[in-house]
């Protein structure tokens, strides 16, 4: 049989050198050939998906003549029944005459022998390998499998492990946990799984070992640190406490399951005392086999009601009269509502099916339905013919499985008008799939008017193609037309908040309001984005049922990915948030329209860098704007992320390029500015900023002033801030935190009760509101702290507790922990102080960076410098304007250079010492003498 090699690197064995070099020498070909023999579904692939994804930039006839030369070829070099035809549409490897050894890796990882099929994995899938002119859809697919495999390769090397573990072969354990993290060497939770099965069977020094590398690997290569989690495990190793047999990380969680994350959890889940392994690996590979039959789509049509597929409704072709737009284009929506009511049931909706529409045709004018369906993740697609007989409507329904695009039923379904026309399709399809048909009117749920549903249509297509003026007017006259009809409500309210229109909160409310007579997916939808504007914490809870019972949904997917990250729960997110720009990739490529993936890359790095992992946050950045390198929001996090990696030349480079994407008129002072501040050139940040108080441009005179006080902040100059605070466009939290820098504790803590007050709005029921009443309580207890206040700050801590169970801000949850080191503290109880400034942590990067600063000193004075360090070099990756916004750099970096003194490092105390110099250099009085025992600190040798 003839071998095609792709595990490591293309090639062709079992065929004379001259057949192999017609294929593998033009790498189009040699693509094409590894497409049709791994892509999924397994089998037959349509031609017009083909020449789509290889010739892409050719017209159709040139397109087809192109791939009819390749198999051509391949059939000369391989043999005529190498490729199989099936109708003029259809191509597929016949895997009798030709074997990949990707497929023979990966179903000898499902049968339970990976240690056996773990020598033919020889490297990367298609390592190195590029197809010029291919669809960028292909150098997608080939990412994806890399990925699938490289993550089947290392879950098959920790089964084998861990069965080695529990047989009490402690060398073969290490070998194969070593090989596993060896196929993710970046990966941070496989070393932690490594040091961790090291540590069980008494390799202790290696699994530091272990550690070392990748701390060597990260501090050379990204100029970072390994995740406070892993430091911490390292730390505990090297004091010898703790046994480990605690649990490695269970599989990340989200909708669909790999073979290689199966087996994985399968493994760790039950004990091998529980089962045999011949048991488990029936199991591993039922599991396997569900997933793989999932992903490819069942031919038959009759289904358990648990594994239904996608449904889309595609094309209705009107045959009713004259006007071919009275009933179709209104019917189709009609029908994905209806159908979208039958229980374990999904279907990809209108709103959907439109946007994924308008995606294709800005990028290929004959972009179909059953194309934007198929994307989409659909199965099935509805279409049919819409006709009148006498006073009847009669629908045509054909079922078409997407994947090989066969007709697998044709229903007749007649109704006395859309509505009821829509019902009885509804009841007819669950007679089919053996469910319980709808008990509700479809009207019930959705608008009476057709009118009032095609302009939401029309909306929907302005929506979706970046024209939120037109289609706030269409969505608004939908609702004018029904004022019933919640989903244009709801779309009158995205429009409106993503135009800020006045009066978005009433749209907002009308929405909410409605959301009851919406299907189950949308009242979902609905509640939980709406719960995620206002920032309230059951937002989650609407996520998560939503992503359970619409797996398939990527509103619902990015909807519990945002929701995640902004709780806190940055591993839950990660995953989530990988599948909505998998699935959403198209948008991407456009501008202007909305773009969920967008959402989801500007949601990841931010999740990335709140859990403290900023290699990761990098890379997904960069990622972003190779893949839409015109994209403002992109350049903008970028450079965001290049500013707490402290890479101050890139972090410039981004922002000029960002600056440079702008459609608002660039501010040259402020950009000047902005880069001054980041670099820690606070007098030249100033000497910018001045001027344009009074010379600059008057429509950005509050950003003038905001970071002229950041300025001098920085220098210590808290009087001259103050007074800018106190003229003008007063900043009242602002003036607060001068009062509070100028060294007058008590008119700060006021000045903080007074500016939470004005966020307390009775019964608005906004996490904004609990947010707002959290923090300023929190700065407040700080200067009430600060003056020697304690009395206040039990009743602050309880009512922050009490206010921030209010927000969705996971950090907020946290905060009154906070007040309680405070407090603890205050009264001499370091340890009670350590465990409540620990407990109030949610980032060490991007957290509350006073917790940082109260923490490392609660440290220093037990002794720990070392530690103190390590607390306090992540604040300085937080936002000047944000997370240290309410502790100077400055202080900040006067404390690292006492703890690094304290530490031993001289060096790097210089470093820091040299900085507060340098910044307090003309401060305050009350300043003058810790910057004249930094002057002597530096001085030292």
């Amino acid at each position: 049989m003839i071998q095609l090699r792709t595990l490591g690197r293309l090639d062709l064995t079992g065929t004379s050198g001259e057949a192999a070099g017609l294929v593998m020498g033009q790498p189009k070909r040699a693509g094409l050939l590894a497409y049709l023999a791994l892509a999924e579904p397994r089998g037959f692939h349509r031609r017009d998906s083909l020449v789509a994804l290889f010739w892409p930039e050719m017209d159709a006839t040139r397109a087809r003549q192109s791939l009819r030369q390749a198999v051509y070829v391949f059939r000369k070099a391989l043999g005529k029944a190498a490729v199989l035809s099936r109708g003029d549409e259809e191509l597929a490897i016949n895997r009798e005459v030709l074997g990949c050894d990707a497929i023979a890796f990966e179903e000898g990882i499902v049968a339970g022998r990976a240690e056996t099929v773990l020598d033919s994995y020889a490297g990367d899938f298609l390592a190195g390998f590029f197809v010029s002119g291919a669809a960028a859809e292909f150098d997608e697919w080939v990412a994806a499998q890399r990925q699938r495999l490289r993550s089947l390769a290392a879950n098959g090397a920790w089964a084998v492990g861990l069965q080695e573990e529990r047989a009490g072969n402690a060398a073969g354990a290490a070998h194969w946990a070593r090989r596993a993290a060896s196929f993710t060497p970046d990966d941070e939770e496989a070393t932690r799984d490594l040091m961790i099965l090291l540590a069980r069977v008494g390799d202790r020094s290696g699994a530091l070992r272990t550690y070392d590398a990748l701390a060597t690997r990260l501090l050379a290569e990204y100029d970072a640190t390994p995740a406070l989690e892993l430091r911490k495990l390292a730390e505990e190793m090297r004091s010898e406490a703790g046994r480990y047999t605690r649990p490695m990380h269970p599989p990340p969680p989200g909708p669909r399951v790999s073979p290689a994350i199966a087996l994985r959890a399968i493994d760790r889940q039950e004990p091998a005392a529980n089962r045999s392994p011949r048991k488990r690996w029936t199991w591993i590979a039922a599991l396997a086999g569900f997933t793989i039959l999932a992903g490819a789509g069942v031919a038959t049509w009759a289904r358990a009601p648990s594994e239904a597929p996608v449904f889309a409704v595609g094309e209705i072709n009107d045959h009713t009269g004259p006007d071919s737009t009275q009933h179709a284009s209104a019917f189709a929506d009609l029908l994905a509502t209806s159908i979208g009511r039958l229980p374990r049931i999904e279907v990809l909706g209108s709103p959907r099916l439109y946007e994924i529409r308008s995606q294709g045709l800005a990028l290929d004018s004959a972009f179909t339905m059953a194309q934007a369906a198929r994307s989409g993740g659909a199965g099935r697609l509805l279409e049919g013919d819409l006709r009148r007989a006498g006073n009847q409507l009669v629908l045509d329904l054909r079922i078409v499985d997407l994947p090989n695009g066969r007709i697998l039923r044709v229903l007749r379904v007649q109704g006395g008008d859309p509505f009821d026309l829509a019902d009885r399709a509804a009841g007819l399809l669950a007679t089919e799939l053996q469910l319980a048909p709808p008990t509700q009117p479809l009207a019930t749920i959705t608008t009476r008017s057709l009118v009032a549903l095609r302009m939401y249509e029309q909306g929907l297509g302005a929506y979706y193609t970046g024209d939120f003026g037109a289609a706030a007017r269409l969505f608004s006259a939908a609702v004018a037309e029904d004022s019933s009809f919640g989903m244009a409500a709801f779309y009158l309210a995205k429009t409106a908040m993503t135009l800020s229109a006045p009066g978005a909160d009433s749209v907002v409310g009308r929405a909410v309001r409605l959301a009851s007579r919406a299907t189950d997916h949308d009242r979902l939808l609905v509640l939980g984005t709406v719960g995620l504007w206002s920032m309230r914490p059951e937002a989650r809870a609407y996520a998560e049922t939503l992503a359970v019972r619409y797996p398939s949904d990527v509103d619902g997917q990015l909807l519990l990915g945002e929701t995640r990250s902004i709780s806190g729960d940055y591993a839950g997110a990660v995953n989530v948030l990988l599948g909505v720009i998998r699935t959403d990739s198209l948008s991407l490529n456009l501008q202007g329209a909305p773009c969920r993936a967008c959402d989801a890359y500007f949601t990841l790095v931010d999740a990335y860098r709140e859990w403290d992992s900023m290699p990761a946050a990098l890379r997904t950045a960069r990622e972003w704007v190779n893949r839409s390198p015109h994209h403002l929001l992109a350049w903008n996090l970028l450079s965001s992320a290049l500013a707490g990696a402290g890479r101050p030349e890139e972090y410039v480079r981004a922002v000029r390029m960002a600056d440079s994407l702008s459609r608002r008129s660039s501010d040259v002072a402020l950009l000047q500015s902005e880069i001054a501040l980041h670099e820690g050139r606070y007098a030249s940040a100033e000497a910018v900023l001045r001027p344009m108080l009074t010379i600059g441009n008057p429509a950005r005179a509050v950003d003038y002033r905001w970071f002229l006080i950041i300025a001098l902040w920085q220098q210590g100059r808290f009087r001259e801030a103050l007074e800018l605070t106190a003229s003008g466009n007063t900043i009242l939290q602002a003036r607060a935190q001068g009062l509070f820098n100028g060294g007058d504790p008590r008119a700060a803590a006021a000045a903080f009760l007074a500016v939470a007050s004005l966020g307390v709005v009775p019964g608005a029921g906004s996490g904004h509101a609990a947010r707002h009443v959290t923090w300023n309580f929190t700065h407040a207890a700080t200067a009430f702290a600060a003056a020697g206040d304690t009395g206040k700050l039990a009743s602050l801590a309880d009512s922050i507790e009490q206010y921030g169970a209010l927000s969705l801000f996971g950090r907020d949850a946290r905060l009154h922990h906070y007040v309680r080191g405070l407090l603890a503290h205050a009264r001499n109880d370091l340890t009670g102080a350590e465990r409540e400034f620990r407990a109030a942590v949610t980032s060490w990067n991007l957290g509350y960076t006073r917790i940082n600063y109260e923490l490392a000193r609660v440290l220093m004075e037990t002794g720990r410098a070392s530690e103190a360090v390590r607390i306090l070099q992540p604040a300085f990756r937080g936002s000047i304007e944000a997370s240290n916004l309410y502790i100077t750099r400055t202080e900040l970096h006067e404390l690292l250079a006492r703890a690094w003194d304290a530490a031993g490092n001289r060096d790097s105390a210089r470093a820091h010492w040299r900085a507060v110099v340098e910044a307090w250099r003309g401060a305050d009085p009350p300043l003058q003498p810790r910057w004249q025992a930094a002057v002597a600190a530096l001085a030292k040798p």
